[in-house]
Order: C-alpha cells, then sequence, then structure tokens
C-alpha cells in the first residue's frame, strides 16, 4: 500500500515537473522582461541616426560655370557662384557639380538625426545654443569632395522659426570630429534679415554642416541636472536629450555613470527651466521613447521609469508638439 502511494506521489510530481517544463519552453528565448540591454542595440539607435540623416538628403545638380540657385524642401535657398569650386587639392573645377542638402529647422529632427543644438565656448565650455535652422551642404564631382576656392562663398537664405527673425542669430559651424554634433562659432559670417523679416541671409565660406544660432543667456540660478534612465539601458543604449520649452534648442547629456546622465561638469540648467527630457532606444528593432516633462529645481534629480514603445513618425510628431 505504502509503495502504491509513493509511486502516486512520484507520477504527480513527474506530472508537474513536466507541465513546468513545457510552459518554460513557450517562452520566446529573445525576449527577456527583466533585461532590456539584453535587447536594446545600440547599433540600431546610431543607425537610424545616419538613416534619418540620409533620407532627408536632397541631390542637385549645377553648372560650376554659371551662377545657380539651389532650393530646399523646407525653405531654404541657397546661391553657388560661377567658378567657386575647387577640388581638395586646388584644382579649378568644371562641368557638372553635386551637391548635397540636408535641411534641420525643427525639434523632431534635431533629436532624430542627433544633431543638438549645443555650441562650444571660447574657454571650451559647453552651452545650449537657441537655433535658427541648421543645414549641411556638401559639393562633390564624380564622387571626390570639393571645396571653395580661396575667397569664394556661397549665400543662403534660410526660413526663421515662426516666421520671425532675432537680431542676436550668429553663425556656428559643426565639429563632426566626435560622434555627437556641437557648434563652433564662425567670426567670419553676419547673418542678416531679409526685406520680409522672416528669414535669415548670409554668405558662407565654408562646406559642411552650420548653424544659424546663439547662446542663450538666463540670468537665473544654474545647478546641475541628473536623469536616472531605466535598468538594463546604459549609454551606448539609449540617448538622453533635453528640450526647452519656448525655445527652438535641444542638448545632450554628456557625462554617464551607473544608469544616470548628468549634465555636470559640462554645462548647468537655469532653476525654474521648463523642459521635457527626452529618451530614445532601440529594443528588438522597435523604437522606445520616454518624454517627460520637468521643471527644473535646484540639484534637480529625475527618475524615468520606464520606456514604451512607438514609431519614428509617431515620434517625430511629439516632438514637433512640444512647446
Amino acid at each position: 500500500m505504502k509503495t502504491k502511494k509513493i509511486l502516486g506521489l512520484i507520477f504527480i510530481s513527474s506530472l508537474i515537473l513536466a507541465s513546468c517544463k513545457k510552459e518554460d519552453q513557450t517562452l520566446d528565448p529573445n525576449i527577456d522582461n527583466n533585461n532590456n540591454q539584453a535587447q536594446a542595440s545600440a547599433a540600431d539607435l546610431s543607425n537610424s541616426f545616419k538613416l534619418r540623416e540620409q533620407n532627408a538628403t536632397q541631390t542637385f545638380s549645377i553648372d560650376a560655370a554659371s551662377t545657380q540657385v539651389v532650393n530646399g524642401s523646407k525653405g531654404g535657398s541657397f546661391t553657388f557662384y560661377a567658378n567657386s569650386f575647387v577640388t581638395m587639392s586646388g584644382q579649378p573645377v568644371t562641368g557638372n557639380v553635386d551637391i548635397q542638402l540636408v535641411e534641420v529647422y525643427e525639434k523632431a529632427d534635431m533629436i532624430l538625426m542627433n544633431k543638438p543644438t549645443m555650441g562650444r565656448m571660447f574657454g571650451g565650455q559647453l552651452a545650449p545654443l537657441t537655433s535658427g535652422g541648421e543645414f549641411k551642404i556638401l559639393a562633390s564631382q564624380g564622387g571626390q569632395q570639393l571645396r571653395l576656392a580661396p575667397f569664394n562663398s556661397f549665400s543662403a537664405t534660410i526660413p526663421a522659426p515662426g516666421g520671425v527673425t532675432d537680431p542676436n542669430m550668429q553663425v556656428f559651424l559643426g565639429d563632426t570630429t566626435t560622434d555627437t554634433l556641437v557648434w563652433n562659432q564662425d567670426d567670419s559670417t553676419q547673418l542678416t534679415t531679409d526685406s520680409s523679416g522672416t528669414s535669415y541671409f548670409g554668405f558662407f565660406d565654408d562646406l559642411g554642416w552650420i548653424n544659424c544660432d546663439y547662446f542663450w543667456n538666463d540670468p537665473s540660478p544654474k545647478t546641475n541636472v541628473d536623469v536616472e534612465i531605466p535598468a538594463g539601458y546604459d549609454n551606448t543604449t539609449c540617448m538622453l536629450f533635453v528640450s526647452f520649452d519656448g525655445l527652438n534648442s535641444i542638448t545632450s547629456f554628456y557625462n554617464y555613470s551607473n544608469q544616470v546622465y548628468s549634465s555636470g561638469p559640462a554645462y548647468e540648467l537655469p532653476i525654474g527651466l521648463n523642459v521635457h527630457f527626452i529618451l530614445l532606444a532601440y529594443v528588438n528593432g522597435v523604437p522606445q521613447s520616454a518624454i517627460v516633462p520637468a521643471t527644473i529645481t535646484n540639484n534637480h534629480y529625475e527618475i524615468v521609469a520606464s520606456l514604451n514603445p512607438t514609431t519614428v513618425a509617431q515620434l517625430a510628431i511629439d516632438i514637433n508638439n512640444l512647446p
């Protein structure tokens, strides 16, 4: 009798173990809700920035021997003058020249192309910029990069955000030697406004990334800001941006340690400033985001609990709808 009871217990235990094993086998081995880092991809995040820029690139063909105007799809107008291009070794260029143009005027593109408005001051410190529009201009022939000849330039008319120009606007050139673009002030170019007062106009003697902007100066006391990102992400798989309410300005945080992004020591933010923190990552090929409103307090510490699935199109709408 005891033997029958023991055999029965063994049989029941076997059923329970088999049931548990069967349930385990139904789990997707690629999904681990407790470890997003196994799914989050630094490569997918980096490639998403490059793809956005690639898809936004406009191409034109002009004759090097004549003055021609290139009109961008987002409102910029660019004039290239006759015989103004040379090869990288300084030889004059004749024939057709290929122009590549990328226009970045809205917050969504600043974030989704990883082109924040962070400028380098003369002392080397970083500070936020208010942008009147970023653009990239490149020239090539037969796949070989060209440059402007000495003492030559091109001119550009750039639509002002909201159709209202700012007399403080200056010119900055993009430093692309790091993964995140940083802007350096260009003393050789001065901006004016067009006759309608809705656009900026200037002559530029450099090709590449160019930004019409200026350092914004808030007199409020400043503070360091820390943002804790969800477990399972790090600074290779999750980018943090800050959108400043009421300003066409996007910055990144450069300092990171133990799940926390910090604005310091690069820069501090004004106490009382209204912002939105924006986190972006890719998990299993799907974009994930968090948009968190906040008012900066002294020694501000923000905790972002989670990121949620989205689409690039929806994320662009959500960002451009920010104040």
